[in-house]
């Protein structure tokens, strides 16, 4: 863990030294490798550059596939580079019809983060009964090495800690090896993966790997070898030793991997935060959180300090990588003063009276601005409808409502 020094940090411009410093400063974090990868990079610019590079035709065609003409937006979605809405935009006045699966794709996201809303922390543990017996065990020791000795698994492992990234296929194979195969409990692995990827957040992330454990979903999500093979190109498969588990029909591994059951939902308890009564000062200070991280933030335009915090207690757990992708975005945005230290002390050093920041489901980071009056900024949504709980009991029922919203008639 860093020390907590409270102060300033003046990032260095140079993207080799920016790095350098991120890895003193959070020596603990998860550190394989070091630096990100080009095309990885954070901030608005690159955020741009990617959604220009996006073939929105070429993406329904070949998505499932690891090699498919996928996006890579989700890292720069996640801390707000980019919203969902800008683009939905340029996807329909690019591609019209033929990105409709791209767009249906974005839905997705924006249905995740309305879950959360929705339920707050609920979403952390089961949203439902499991329709088929889970076990709760810890996360093994060969899958966190990748040395599972299943080349497809230790390669989408190997590739989530190198890369922080990972193709939503793989991300759906893996999560099903580990819960299914390996009785792993869903939600450590969920918050596993989440502290690794760049595009990590608890909608997205926790929510799907509720949908593989059946969870929030009518039942379970696994493969086959054959599935596995066709969307791979049978790039493990063909050269593959070991003996592989998923080599069945689909028939023989529901019977060997599953059981009925009768077990309730794990649920979260129904606690609030604590608020603190904090002395107000006479100070209206905007708090840049990890989610609202472009340089044409509108909030940006307010008339008082800006101020971005690197918590350790808030950050220790997460990959270095994703510190330096943060970083990259806080570069582009002059304005902001970045402070290393503790997110409380912190305020009470502005003498803060009033804080404007943006809008998030994500209680733990609401927690900390607790106990100072908070204006928040709605962030900008695609779906124009008052979505009620009904509207989000699926993904299908959000999208009768929200599909005129994200395709263009």
């Amino acid at each position: 863990m860093i020390k907590r020094t409270n102060q300033i940090w003046n990032m260095p411009l140079a993207t080799h030294e920016r790095d350098k410093s991120i890895q003193t400063l959070f020596p603990n974090a998860h550190n394989l490798p070091n630096t990100l990868l080009p095309s990885l990079r954070g901030g608005r610019q690159q955020a741009l550059s990617t959604l220009s590079k996006v073939d929105g035709a070429r993406y329904g065609q070949t998505r499932n596939f690891l090699n498919g003409h996928v996006t890579q937006l989700s890292p720069y979605f996640r801390h707000g580079c980019i919203t969902i809405k800008e683009a939905v935009t340029d996807v329909n006045d690019r591609f019209g019809i033929s990105g409709q699966k791209l767009l249906n794709e974005f839905a997705w996201r924006e249905y995740w983060r309305t879950v959360w809303y929705h339920y707050g922390n609920h979403i952390l543990l089961d949203m439902q009964p499991p329709k088929v017996s889970l076990s709760f065990n810890a996360l093994p020791d060969d899958i966190k090495a990748a040395s599972t000795g299943l080349p497809c698994m230790d390669s989408f492992i190997k590739t989530l800690n190198t890369e922080g990234y990972l193709h939503n296929h793989a991300r759906m194979w893996l999560a099903s090896y580990m819960v299914h195969w390996r009785k792993t409990d869903w939600e450590r692995g969920a918050n596993w993966m989440h502290d690794l990827l760049l595009d990590g957040d608890y909608a997205s992330n926790h929510l799907s790997w509720q949908w593989v454990a059946s969870t929030f979903s009518h039942k379970p999500y696994f493969f086959n070898q054959e599935n596995l093979a066709k969307y791979t190109h049978h790039q493990y498969c063909e050269t593959c030793r070991a003996t592989c588990p998923f080599k069945d029909s689909y028939e023989n591994l529901d019977h060997q991997l599953f059981k009925p059951t009768q077990q309730a939902a794990r649920q979260q308890k129904s606690t609030l935060p604590i608020i603190e009564d904090k002395p107000l000062g006479k100070q209206t200070i905007v708090w840049i959180h990890d989610e609202m991280l472009s340089s044409n933030h509108p909030l940006l335009t307010q008339p008082y300090e800006k101020v971005f915090i690197f918590d350790p207690d808030f950050y220790q757990h997460w990959s270095i990588i994703r510190l330096q992708f943060i970083a990259d975005c806080l570069i582009e945005m002059p304005a902001v003063k970045v402070w290393i230290g503790n997110t409380s002390e912190i305020f009470a050093l502005f003498n803060t009276q009033k804080i404007i920041t943006q809008n998030t489901p994500n209680l733990k980071l609401k927690q900390q601005a607790n106990g100072y009056p908070v204006m928040w900024h709605p962030e900008q949504k695609v779906c124009s409808a008052n979505v009620t709980a009904a509207d989000i009991k699926s993904f299908s029922r959000f999208w009768k409502i929200a599909s005129n919203d994200f395709v263009r008639q």
